[in-house]
């Protein structure tokens, strides 16, 4: 029993040492911006943490009444070009890597990349923002608000 005491008493020192000299790294958070540029409707996601794995499908959300809401846009997703093929559900994004998907065209369903659409059409002009997920669900990026002009 003194031996079981003994090896106890030293993986406590052991663990109070590593904890004191920083030998025990915190647990890193997510840390994912979404970045608007100049042209209307493109954006760059930036991956300044960890590792993550991000939801393809990108939200937009629209501010109404000062409230914001989704606009059921589908057909945006996180792709680095038209020519891919279909995306899956979550895409990794590995540390300190960018993303620049094709521009959100500003319509419902041929939002970004040649798709057949039987309803379509463009948004309202208005006060805009995109939005992404992580795959588990504990993380939301969003973008800076933007307008769309008719």
């Amino acid at each position: 029993m003194a031996q079981l005491q003994r090896y106890c008493l030293t993986f406590a020192a052991v663990l109070a040492a590593a904890g004191l000299t920083g030998g025990l790294q915190p647990a890193q958070t997510a840390a994912v911006e979404v970045n608007l540029s100049d042209q209307f409707g493109s954006f760059r996601v930036v991956n300044t943490g960890p590792g993550i794995s991000l939801k393809s499908e990108v939200e937009v959300e629209r501010q109404v009444d000062g409230k914001w809401q989704n606009a059921r846009v589908s057909n945006l997703l996180l792709v680095r070009s038209c020519q891919e093929k279909a995306a899956q559900k979550c895409i990794q994004l590995a540390a300190r890597a960018t993303l620049q998907p094709p521009p959100w065209r500003g319509t419902y369903c041929y939002s970004q990349c040649p798709i057949s659409c039987d309803l379509d059409g463009p948004l309202p002009a208005g006060t805009y923002r995109f939005a992404i997920t992580s795959c588990d669900g504990k993380h939301r990026f969003l973008s800076a608000s933007f307008q769309k002009k008719e």
